[in-house]
C-alpha cells in the first residue's frame, strides 16, 4: 500500500513540478488582449505571466473571454443565457460556430444516456457544440434533424446533405462549408 502511495505522489508531484508556461493570447473581458506566457491551471482559469521575469497572475471565466495556446483556442461561453460559462475549445469561429469539450471521465457521458443503456466510453472523447446566435447546441458527434434545420438558410448546404455528399457525422466539414460557402 505504501508503495502505491508513494508512486501516486511521486507522479503527481512530477506533473506540478513540471507544469510549463507556454506563449499564448489573453482575450479579457472588455475586448483587450495581451501576449505572454500561459499555464492552464488544473482546475479552473489560467496563471499569466507577460515575460519569463515577470510574477504570475491568476485569471478565471470573471476576468477573461478566453485564451489562445498552442495553436489552439479556448473560449468560455454559456450554454443558455443566464449560466455560468465553461471552458470549450474553439473549431471553427462564424456564423454557426464549432466548439468541444472532451469530459474529464467517460462518467460524463453516461449521465447523458437513455435510461437502462450502458455507455462505456474511452477519453478522450470530444463532444461538439454548434454555437447558433446566443445559445450552444449539444450534437455529441453528429448532426441531427433540428441541428440541420437551424443551416436550412443555405440551400446548398441541405441539398448536399439531401445528397448524401455530407454524411451527418461530419460536423466540422458541414460548419466550414456553412461559413465559408453559403454566408454573402
Amino acid at each position: 500500500m505504501k508503495t502505491i502511495i508513494f508512486t501516486f505522489l511521486t507522479v503527481f508531484s512530477f506533473a506540478l513540478v513540471h507544469a510549463q508556461y507556454h506563449e499564448g493570447t489573453v482575450y479579457f473581458k472588455g475586448d483587450s488582449t495581451s501576449t505572454g506566457l500561459i499555464r492552464v491551471k488544473t482546475f479552473e482559469g489560467i496563471k499569466f505571466k507577460r515575460s519569463k521575469e515577470t510574477e504570475p497572475v491568476d485569471y478565471n471565466r470573471e476576468q477573461i473571454q478566453g485564451y489562445d495556446v498552442k495553436g489552439w483556442q479556448y473560449r468560455y461561453i454559456k450554454k443558455k443565457p443566464g449560466a455560468t460559462p465553461k471552458l470549450y475549445k474553439l473549431l471553427i469561429d462564424g456564423k454557426v460556430s464549432l466548439y468541444a469539450d472532451t469530459p474529464k471521465s467517460p462518467s460524463h457521458l453516461i449521465a447523458d444516456s437513455p435510461p437502462n443503456s450502458v455507455s462505456i466510453m474511452i477519453n478522450p472523447y470530444e463532444i461538439y457544440y454548434l454555437k447558433i446566435e446566443d445559445m450552444l447546441y449539444k450534437v455529441v458527434n453528429m448532426l441531427k434533424k433540428k441541428h440541420i434545420e437551424a443551416l436550412k438558410d443555405c440551400p446548398i448546404l441541405m441539398e448536399k446533405i439531401k445528397n448524401k455528399e455530407f454524411k451527418k457525422w461530419e460536423v466540422y466539414d458541414i460548419v466550414e462549408f456553412y461559413n465559408y460557402d453559403c454566408q454573402p
